[in-house]
């Protein structure tokens, strides 16, 4: 189901997913940058499977640009996914569900600032091949079970990740899935380790 959310005059474009009996749901934060995670449905179904709604929804200021320029896209992108996550708490289809936070690259920064906003609201949060050090003067403040997920041949990945890792004051873990091209592979091993980390946060702790 396509819906439309407005933040500070910017129309966002989602796709809401909500399988039958879901106790939870999990915000994909995507951009323009994203869009190859779109032609696959690895993360979508693996979720459904499980019983977790999905709400996939085009950000608008997902761009690197390198220092200051940096913290003011993730600054829009947390105003972002805060007004998306207010709508997923008052619309009529999710209220009530438990929240979780997916995001890839530079979105994993705005993920984790809104969810230092919302402290135990936001129930788990997975970052994929993402850029959470960028969020770093806020990470001590995130209650939410985080997940990073890095390319382990990408030292540079790797090492910011790891800056991030040491900050988070949450319950925490990296794992390691290396892009070696086979996109089809990589997208499975990366929406098994999402999914059981959200179904371990949603529903078993």
């Amino acid at each position: 189901m396509e819906i439309k959310i407005s933040v500070q005059g910017l129309s966002l474009v989602g796709d809401l997913h909500v399988p039958d009996e879901s106790r939870a749901i999990v915000i994909i934060a995507e951009t323009e940058s994203d869009r190859w995670w779109i032609q696959d449905n690895f993360m979508i179904n693996r979720l459904a499977e499980e019983k977790i709604a999905s709400l996939r929804v085009g950000l608008v200021n997902g761009k690197l640009y390198g220092d200051e320029r940096d913290k003011e896209a993730v600054n829009k992108l947390t105003e972002e996914i805060i007004a998306v996550t207010k709508w997923c708490f008052e619309n009529n289809h999710v209220s009530g569900l438990k929240m979780g936070y997916l995001g890839y690259g530079l979105n994993s920064a705005g993920l984790l600032s809104a969810s230092s906003y919302w402290g135990p609201k936001i129930s788990a949060v997975v970052s994929v091949y993402g850029r959470p050090d960028l969020a770093y003067d806020l990470l001590d403040l995130v209650e939410s079970p985080t997940l990073l997920i890095v390319d382990g041949q990408n030292r540079v990945m790797v090492e910011q990740n790891k800056l991030a890792h040491v900050k988070l004051g949450c319950i925490k873990k990296m794992e390691s899935v290396a892009d070696g091209g086979d996109l089809i592979l990589m997208g499975e091993k990366i929406a098994s380790l999402t999914a059981g980390w959200f179904v371990k946060h949603f529903y078993t702790e």
